[in-house]
């Protein structure tokens, strides 16, 4: 089972690898955030990728 802080790393890097213009993100870059940077970005992140 998926933590949290995983899933929402996860979510992070497929919104930004993703599609036609989509970048390589590197762990280093998200774990700049904070753990409440990190859940909030990520739960939008998810939140975009459903649609």
């Amino acid at each position: 089972m998926e933590t949290p802080v995983l899933s929402n790393v996860k979510a992070i890097k497929l919104y930004f690898e993703s599609g036609r213009y989509g970048f390589k993100v590197k762990l280093n870059e998200i774990k700049v955030l904070s753990s409440k940077e990190r859940d909030w970005f990520g739960e939008q992140c998810r939140v975009i990728l459903k649609k």
